[in-house]
């Protein structure tokens, strides 16, 4: 019919004492309404609001490589939120020096393997790391890491043999 409403009352739990704005908890949540009419009439409505848990993950430290070395890997452990799947980001830097960004890709092994151009300079490049739940597509925020890259060291001696017990000067 086509009668005023008496009262419009959220009656499902936990969502009954949620005000508006308030957060919902991670999981499934029903929400019910219930309407009376001012002649009595009830009826309810019920839907459901999913909120997934937001990926994690404990990244080890960050790589410290020689020149020429072709790869590092970043160890990682407590993975969270269903996190399966990460991304590189590389700055603008970094790309400029020749590394390349890493679409999303399984996580596995416990580490994530980072490619080092081969002709790179020394120095230090930054990147992001994110980690995903492929299922519910979920983002983590982001993991800055660096992978710094050292010039390799080079020790020559004026004489080509030495004898046992004898002392030659090394430079570097």
């Amino acid at each position: 019919d086509n009668c005023g409403i008496l009262s419009l009352v959220q009656t499902s739990s936990p969502t009954a004492g949620l005000s508006s704005g308030s957060t919902f908890p991670v999981g499934v949540t029903t929400v019910t309404y219930t309407a009376t009419d001012v002649n009595s009439n009830v009826s309810t409505c019920s839907f459901t609001v999913t909120i997934n848990a937001t990926p994690g993950v404990t990244l080890g430290t960050n790589p410290a490589v020689c020149q020429g070395t072709a790869a590092t890997s970043i160890s990682y452990s407590n993975l969270s939120g269903g996190a399966d799947q990460y991304t590189i980001d590389f700055d603008n830097a970094a790309n400029a020096a020749g590394f390349a960004d890493v679409a999303y890709t399984n996580l596995s092994g416990g580490v994530i393997n980072v490619t080092v151009p081969g002709a790179v300079a020394a120095a230090t490049y930054n990147a992001a790391i994110k980690v995903k739940n492929s299922t519910t597509t979920c983002e983590s925020g982001v993991y800055n890491i660096t992978v710094r890259v050292d010039a390799p060291y080079t020790i020559s001696s004026s004489a080509a043999d030495m004898c046992e017990g004898s002392n030659r000067t090394l430079t570097s």
